[in-house]
């Protein structure tokens, strides 16, 4: 089966997508960032065609930051399928739309080559979308669970705990280390 996808953004997530998208037989991107700058910016640096044609696709994922998800939604087809990449979005505030969730548990971040067997998605689906949802999924070969949006809140609360408080701590104790004119080095094998 052959797919046109519509990729709503140009941030971190959406790099993501990008980069295992483009690598899949029979998958077409169309990108739509805020600016048309971004845009352009976004898909020559990953050697993607310059298309904004959205009327053409079979699905949407929503790679925006939560507060700019409604304003995206705003501009899709309502009764196109659209998943949404966020952790602490509800699905139940826009009936009226076709949506279902597929988030990534995972800090993404561009400058990071992130393969898709390294991603947890937590997936949240529609009756009339959750087919398309897990043939996607299934077709990237993405490791995936079906959840209710309070485990899937929880998840993404533990996720936040985990990777940036750890972070947060190890880069505070990395800080005074090096105030102290001690090696990195010495530390290296506690954070590897």
């Amino acid at each position: 089966m052959s797919w046109q996808i519509g990729l709503i953004g140009t941030g971190n997530v959406a790099t993501f997508w990008a980069k295992i998208l483009i690598n899949q037989p029979s998958i077409n991107i169309h990108v739509s960032g805020r600016t048309q700058a971004a845009c352009h910016h976004f898909c020559s640096s990953l050697n993607i065609a310059n298309t904004t044609t959205l009327g053409e696709c079979d699905f949407f994922l929503v790679c925006v930051q939560d507060s700019e998800i409604k304003t995206a939604l705003a501009l899709l087809p309502r009764e196109k399928p659209i998943f949404i990449c966020a952790g602490l979005f509800s699905i139940r505030e826009l009936p009226e739309y076709n949506l279902g969730i597929i988030y990534p548990l995972q800090t993404l971040r561009k400058e990071v080559d992130t393969t898709i067997d390294q991603v947890p998605f937590l997936c949240e689906f529609k009756e009339n979308n959750q087919m398309l949802g897990v043939a996607f999924l299934n077709k990237i070969a993405a490791r995936h669970s079906h959840c209710s949006e309070k485990d899937r809140y929880t998840a993404h609360a533990s996720a936040v705990f985990i990777n940036n408080f750890s972070y947060y701590i190890a880069k505070q104790g990395l800080a005074l280390a090096k105030s102290q004119n001690l090696s990195l080095e010495l530390f290296k094998s506690l954070i590897s």
